[in-house]
This record gives C-alpha cells, sequence and structure tokens, in this order.
C-alpha cells in the first residue's frame, strides 16, 4: 500500500530533524535525507526547494503544535487563570524537547543566513504578542499598556532560570515549577509598573514593530483553498469559519470555540499540519477586533 503524501512528507521532516541534529545542518546533504527518508529526489523537492526551508518546516511545525496544545489547555477554562497560562507556556518547552529542537536554534542563533535570522526572530516575536495578549487576560485592562513590558522581563526571567538549572545543576528539568516560581514574581513586578507608570516599550511600540495582521480577504481566500481531504466535520467547520468572517460582526467566542474543533480535526485526521498555520492567522485578526 502506497503511503500517503502526508506521511511521505512527514517521514522526510523527521529524517531531516533527525541528520541536522546528529550531523549538523551544514555537513547534511540533500542526498543524506533521501537516503534515510527513502524517498526520491522527485519527492523532496515536491516539497521543498531546498534544505534551509526544510528547517523552517520543522520549526513551523512544531509552532504549529504549539499553538495546537495551547488552545486545548484554554477550551472550557477562565481566561484569567494563571495556571492555565503556567501550562500553556509549558507547552512551548514540552514541544521543543519532544521535538529535540534546542540544536536546531542553536545553530540558526550562530549562523549568518538571514532568512533563517529572520525567520527565527518572528517566532520569538510572535511568542512576546501572545504572551501579552494573555497577561492582559490574566491581569485585566489596566495592565495592557504595561502587558509587553511585563511578556519580555517573564520570558527573560524563565529563560535566564532555564540556563542556570541546565548549566549548575545535574537535577531533571522541571518546567512548570521553573515558570510557576516565574509567575509568581510577575505577580509583583506588573503591580509595581502599573503604580508607578513605569515604561519601557509600550504596547505602542509592540503594534509599531509587528503590524502584520493578516487581512479578513486574506485569511478567506486561504480558508477556501484549505484541504480538508475525506473530513466532512473540516470542510463544515471551515464553511462556518468563513460565513461567520463574512458578518459585519462575527461573534468572538463562537468563532475561538469552532476554530478548537477544527484544529482538534485536524490532528486527529492527521491531515496536513500546515492546515494549522491559517487557524493561528485567524486568531491574530480575532485579537484585532
Amino acid at each position: 500500500m502506497l503511503l500517503k503524501l502526508q506521511d511521505r512528507k512527514r517521514r522526510v521532516l523527521l529524517s531531516a530533524q533527525k541528520l541536522f541534529i546528529q550531523k549538523g545542518f551544514n555537513n547534511t546533504s540533500i542526498q543524506d535525507i533521501l537516503d534515510d527518508s527513502k524517498v526520491s529526489k522527485g519527492t523532496f523537492y515536491n516539497y521543498f526547494s531546498s534544505k534551509k526551508e526544510c528547517l523552517i518546516a520543522i520549526l513551523e511545525a512544531a509552532q504549529n503544535d504549539t499553538i495546537a496544545r495551547r488552545a486545548k489547555l484554554q477550551h472550557h477554562q477562565q481566561p484569567n487563570d494563571k495556571h492555565v497560562l503556567e501550562k500553556q507556556i509549558a507547552a512551548r518547552f514540552e514541544v521543543a524537547h519532544e521535538h529535540n529542537l534546542l540544536p536546531l536554534f542553536e545553530y540558526i542563533r550562530h549562523s549568518d543566513d538571514y532568512e533563517l535570522q529572520q525567520f527565527v526572530k518572528q517566532y520569538h516575536f510572535q511568542e512576546i504578542k501572545w504572551l501579552t495578549s494573555r497577561l492582559v487576560d490574566i491581569y485585566g485592562k489596566e495592565a495592557k499598556l504595561y502587558a509587553f513590558d511585563c511578556a519580555i522581563i517573564f520570558l527573560g526571567i524563565i529563560q535566564q532560570l532555564f540556563h542556570i538549572w541546565r548549566t549548575y545543576t545535574n537535577k531533571k528539568i522541571q518546567p512548570t515549577a521553573i515558570i510557576s516560581y516565574a509567575m509568581r514574581r510577575i505577580d509583583k513586578i506588573i503591580v509595581d509598573l502599573i503604580e508607578n507608570n513605569d515604561l519601557l516599550f509600550g504596547d505602542n511600540w509592540c503594534e509599531n514593530v509587528s503590524n502584520q495582521t493578516p487581512s479578513k480577504q486574506q485569511i478567506v481566500r486561504e480558508l477556501t483553498d484549505l484541504s480538508c481531504e475525506n473530513s466532512q466535520k473540516a470542510k463544515e467547520y471551515v464553511q462556518f469559519i468563513i460565513d461567520e468572517l463574512n458578518l459585519d460582526k462575527p461573534r468572538k467566542y463562537i468563532l475561538h470555540s469552532v476554530l478548537l474543533s477544527l484544529r482538534q480535526e485536524i490532528l486527529d485526521s492527521q491531515l496536513h499540519v500546515e492546515s494549522l498555520a491559517i487557524l493561528s492567522k485567524i486568531e491574530q485578526y480575532l485579537e484585532q477586533l
């Protein structure tokens, strides 16, 4: 029985990731990937124009996995539940561990490749924007002006705690304990920022740096082109989202619920993981409504 195309693509990605980690990105050839994944050169180039595009696809797949896990954690939960946010932040580290992403990010960090550097830069900035939005959920609208600053501080604390833990202890790392500790520090910091009106960046800075929210027309086009294959449920969810977006006042909470259902259907039905990217764009768009 022939493999489905998506299964072949997944196999190429898994082989490439393994080899990039074992041999290093520069020392891995496309032929190495072909030999390990047992696919033809034509099949590889059907999916990727280059080895670099393959690396970006690996990181995008992990990013989509994180988005899906976070959405599932928040489903039917109160937006201001700090424990949910802690678990959502931990999801990023869980995915990085499961996908063994650290060596790949380390390679990119020391690389002089502009496209890879820009991808990671945008990847990091989207994480800051997501956390900024979630901090407003947690601390209320009075924190909106300070949430971007606080998100940067929060991620900085977590990063340094992880670094020190890895460098100077032999104990198994405990992401939830580290993130919970950092969360308690942020409880104090954000109150101080608000009381003293102490700003470095502010929310306008965040919007000025990255104003790349997709338009409704762009989202509808991509949804229309979305391949749902044989999943009738996915097709119905997609059509509902298109119809809802075309309303004068789309119902955000209903859309969030349907997005979660569509995301789960994509994962359960093993549809193309790229389909998750458009869902992230819809969520960005909804944030601006």
